[in-house]
Formats: structure tokens, sequence, C-alpha cells
């Protein structure tokens, strides 16, 4: 909703956020009827419109479906790309953030386990150290680490 002292730049700028990230059909929706998915997307959206040169991003991919966090993801990478935007994003998910990210920072209770490229961090080892999990890593049909966990 419109709050009154928005420009017609504003808005459309507005409009091309949630455009581009699928959810333009949220624009007259007030934040508090928003899942916490829907509302994830918005905050992002908030972010683009701002032009940043660099996006601070904590879990943007929490409460959404797998089709749209490799949306933000995409996003996030094609700003990066595109605007000469750096991100800085934290998640939980490493297979994600190997296919979206050019270096990987892997941390367990707040020391640095690794740093790099996300082939030179992710490893068995380093999985079972930070995360408990007994997994494999393999090369994904793009070449990117994907992560495997053994179960059972």
């Amino acid at each position: 909703p419109l709050l009154g002292f928005e420009t017609a730049h504003d808005v459309a700028l507005a409009h091309a956020a949630l455009a581009r990230l699928g959810i333009d059909h949220l624009a007259e929706r007030s934040c508090e009827e928003l899942s916490g998915g829907e509302r994830q997307l918005v905050l992002l959206a908030r972010a683009l419109v701002q032009d940043p040169r660099l996006l601070l991003l904590d879990e943007p991919t929490a409460f959404l479906d797998l089709h749209h966090r490799a949306l933000v993801l995409r996003t996030v990478r094609a700003l990066a790309d595109e605007a000469g935007c750096s991100a800085l994003v934290v998640s939980h998910d490493v297979t994600l953030a190997a296919r979206a990210c050019d270096r990987l920072l892997l941390l367990h209770e707040g020391c640095v386990v690794r740093a790099g490229t996300p082939h030179e961090v992710l490893d068995a080892a380093s999985l079972e150290q930070v995360f408990g999990l007994d997994a494999q890593v393999v090369d994904g049909p793009d070449g990117a680490p994907l992560v495997v966990p053994r179960i059972g």
C-alpha cells in the first residue's frame, strides 16, 4: 500500500524489483498478510530497490520453497555479475551456496574451519567437523560441489 510520499519513480522501481522476483502480485498486500517466505522475498525486493553496492543477507532463503531459493540466489548472483554489487550471504544450505557463490567461508563455533572456492571448502571431513554430518561431496551436473548425506 502507498504511504503518500512515494514518487512515481519510487513506485516504478518497487514494481520492477517485485517483478524481478516474480512476486509483483504481492504489491497491494500488507506485510502482516504475507507468509514467512513471501516476507523474505519482499525484504529482498526492498533491498534491490536501493541499487546496493553491497548486500548483507542473513539466511535469505529461509522459509522459501526450492524454486524461490534458487530464484533468490540467481538474482543475487545476477546483481553481482551485472551491476558489480557484492554480496555476503549467510546460509546453512551449503550445496545451494556452492552453486551461487564464488567463495565460501565455513564456520564452526565462531571459528573459520575452511575458506576458499566451493571445491576447496566442501569436503567430507569439514562437513563432519562443522555439521556432524556423514556425507559425500561429488561434482553436480554443472560442476559445482554437491553434498550428498549418507543416510542409514
